[in-house]
């Protein structure tokens, strides 16, 4: 049974009180049992006696407080030491663990964007190299329906045209498009800007498979960038079951580089 360093100190605290009080009782007394045993009797002897005894009460009671503080002093050094050694040793594990998560993560990134430059590799001069790097990325991430658009502009419009999909049903419209500022698909396209959410409201984006549908859980949404002009040539959509991570976000950045590579190739 392990005692609390409290419980010690409340037991060796109230110790020190009952020896106090009765080692005070005892010098009280202390005159007048050395005349008894002396065999000195009478007050007035007494009287001096108790006299005589003040200056060593004083200093008795003196040296005792003296004592007293100094315990007290180091009892309490002695716990704030404790505390700090505690609380050093806690920040130092967490930061040693944060550090390998990063470094996992690091890795997990770049081991994904190293397999997806080998499918676009493989599938160079392929009408369907931008549907394999879809579907790679899908897979990757575990997603349950993905989508890729590319620019087109009309009578001085943008919109984004549907390129290609993973586990996605088509709308039955000849041209599927979507105009920039238009929905959350569209906005990212007109600013430019990603949008990851880890809690897609119920009936917002459903993911189909043989077994029925089901409403993804994440979705995630990337502009398709040309830097060199600074214009949007594309978006890609995301939608999954899982919750996406920051690695999985760092992932769809860098994929979405590639995309758009191969999209000005």
């Amino acid at each position: 049974m392990k005692i609390s360093k409290r419980v010690i100190n409340i037991f060796l605290g109230g110790l020190l009180i009952v020896i106090g009080i009765i080692s005070a009782i005892q010098l009280y007394f202390l005159p007048k049992t050395i005349l008894w045993k002396l065999g000195i009797p009478g007050n007035i002897p007494l009287t001096q006696a108790y006299t005589a005894s003040i200056p060593l009460y004083i200093s008795l009671g003196f040296f005792a407080l003296i004592a007293f503080l100094l315990i007290y002093l180091m009892n309490e050094r002695l716990n704030s030491q404790d505390k700090a050694e505690v609380i050093y040793v806690e920040r130092r594990v967490v930061s040693t663990n944060q550090q390998q998560q990063n470094q996992e993560e690091e890795k997990s990134v770049h081991a994904r964007i190293q397999r997806l430059k080998t499918v676009r590799l493989y599938a160079a001069g392929s009408e369907t190299v931008l549907a394999q790097m879809l579907s790679q990325i899908c897979k990757e991430l575990e997603i349950g329906v993905g989508i890729l658009y590319k620019t087109v502009h009309e009578n001085g419009i943008r919109y984004l045209e549907f390129l290609s999909g993973f586990a996605y049903e088509k709308p039955d419209s000849k041209s599927f498009r979507i105009e920039f500022g238009e929905g959350l698909t569209g906005q990212v396209a007109k600013s430019a800007k990603p949008i990851v959410i880890n809690d897609v409201p119920a009936g917002y984006i459903e993911i189909y498979s043989g077994l029925g549908k089901a409403t993804a859980k994440s979705m995630a949404i990337y502009p398709i960038l040309n830097h060199s002009q600074a214009t949007v040539i594309g978006v890609l959509e995301v939608a999954s079951f899982l919750t996406l991570t920051e690695a999985d976000a760092e992932y769809l950045k860098q994929a979405s580089e590639l995309l758009a590579i191969e999209m000005l190739s």
